[in-house]
């Protein structure tokens, strides 16, 4: 599988043909916030491109889900002046989970304060961590288990970059099952 442009995504990468279903992602509802009338309602809905064989995650349903409530959050949501999630993180991340992880163990996924997504999975020691911006390269944390750190940046032709956390995605999985 090529690499999808997980670091500069844009919205005609989404329809790369090798992209073959989409899904919408987002609030179909409008929702107010119970016992607080003054905050605005948020209806939002997105389309991204999804392949079939991440589509096809046992986690991948509820993650869509989960990325939907994500895209519900207003301004200040954390209390501390939280921005709300962007569009394009949401994107952005699909793509990376398709990049890195399209049969691969199931992701955390947490919102941030800037309005990106946070992807995070753990495994005997062994952690990794994708920040998603709305723009920019991908921030990436590798914990190993010996406790040594390692924090990069990814752009969207750093191909052996991927690679490689494709593969360390995919030891977790052989470590879990």
């Amino acid at each position: 599988m090529s690499a999808v442009n997980p670091g500069l995504l844009t919205d005609s990468d989404l329809l790369r043909p090798s992209w073959s279903t989409t899904a919408a992602v987002g609030a179909s509802e409008t929702l107010t916030p119970a016992g607080d009338p003054t905050i605005e309602p948020r209806t939002r809905e997105i389309t991204i491109a999804v392949s079939k064989t991440l589509q096809s995650q046992p986690w991948f349903r509820p993650t869509l889900g989960q990325l939907a409530e994500y895209l519900r959050l207003g301004d200040n949501w954390d209390g501390y002046g939280a921005r709300p999630i962007h569009d394009s993180a949401v994107k952005r991340a699909v793509a990376v989970l398709d990049a890195v992880c399209p049969a691969g163990p199931e992701p955390w996924i947490v919102p941030t304060p800037e309005g990106g997504l946070q992807i995070e999975w753990a495994s005997d020691g062994l952690e990794i961590e994708i920040e998603i911006l709305a723009s920019g390269p991908a921030q990436v944390l590798i914990v190993e288990p010996s406790g040594e750190e390692s924090e990069f940046p990814v752009f969207s032709d750093s191909t052996d970059t991927w690679d490689l956390l494709r593969d360390r995605i995919a030891e977790m999985r052989c470590r879990t099952t």
